[in-house]
Order: C-alpha cells, then structure tokens, then sequence
C-alpha cells in the first residue's frame, strides 16, 4: 500500500509555473497580485521571450477566461494578441522582439467579458552581441565545433589512419 502511496504521488501532475527560477514583474492591484514571468533575464532581439501569466486574490488562483497583451514602443503598438487561459499550461505567449530599445507591455485580464485589471511594466530589450561570426550564436557555435570536429579528423587520420590500414 505505501508504494502506492509512493508512486501515486510521484506520478501526480502539480502546479509548475514557468518562470519560478526567472525574472518575473509582480504587482497588486485592486485587490489582485499580478505575476508575469518572463524567460530571460536580460532579454535580446535574438531571444524567444515567453511570457507567463498567473493572477491571485489574497494568495488563491483567480478564475479568468483570457488575457488580452499589446506590446509597445515610442507609443506605436508592436504587438496585440488575446490569449486563451488554456486548462493546461495556461496562458503563455513567446515573442521575438524586432528591435531593441524600451517597450511597454500592457496586459489585461479578462473573465466572462469583463475585465478584472489591467497594469503594465516596463522590458528592455538589447540588441543581439554578435558572437565570433555574424550569425546567431546557436549556427556560430556549430560551425565552430563542425570546424574543430573536422580538423580533429583530418590531424587523426593523417597520424594514425594510415598506420590502421596496414
């Protein structure tokens, strides 16, 4: 019975919220403590940055059916969407910022057409560092290794290949 117990709770699907360890901005507001959490901690123009959305009231989930997000810079809208409160994983949003330089983000939330609050909070956005090449950092990092990879084979096989042939 108690190695039920054991892997029932093992098994058992328990709230994870995506920005536990991240950088998240948290306010309250009328009644409500807002939680967005954000991916990056010093996002770029070369990062996916996924935002989560969580609200309470005095320290309990808050019901709500959606969350309407617009991203702006310099006044001008970047960026609007709606998201769905999914039923599993939640709202979440990922997005690659254009340009760099301080945007604004505005996010409401919404229950049955009304809405429950509404804030913003300042992100800044840096431009990309350019790694070895001018490529993104995850093709850089290849080419450098497949580069390594093949002078490695190249210096082995002069050394030991023909010495394997005989």
């Amino acid at each position: 019975m108690k190695k039920i117990i054991v892997i029932f709770l093992l098994l058992c699907a328990f709230p994870i919220y995506a920005h536990d360890t991240g950088p998240s901005f948290e306010t309250a507001l009328d009644g409500y403590t807002i939680d967005i959490g954000y991916s990056e901690n010093a996002p770029t123009t070369e990062d996916t940055v996924i935002f989560d959305f969580n609200i309470t009231q005095e320290g309990v989930h808050t019901t709500f059916d959606d969350v309407w997000v617009r991203i702006e810079r310099k006044e001008a809208v970047v960026f609007a969407t709606g998201i769905y409160n999914s039923e599993f994983g939640g709202p979440r949003l990922s997005y690659r910022f254009p340009t760099a330089g301080s945007y604004t983000i505005i996010v409401r939330y919404e229950n049955d057409g009304e809405t429950l609050v509404e804030t913003t909070f300042p992100l800044v956005v840096t431009s990309a560092s350019s790694g070895p090449f001018p490529l993104p950092s995850e093709l850089s990092w290849g080419l450098i290794g497949l580069l390594l990879g093949a002078w490695g084979g190249v210096v082995w096989g002069r050394r030991w290949g023909s010495k394997m042939l005989h």
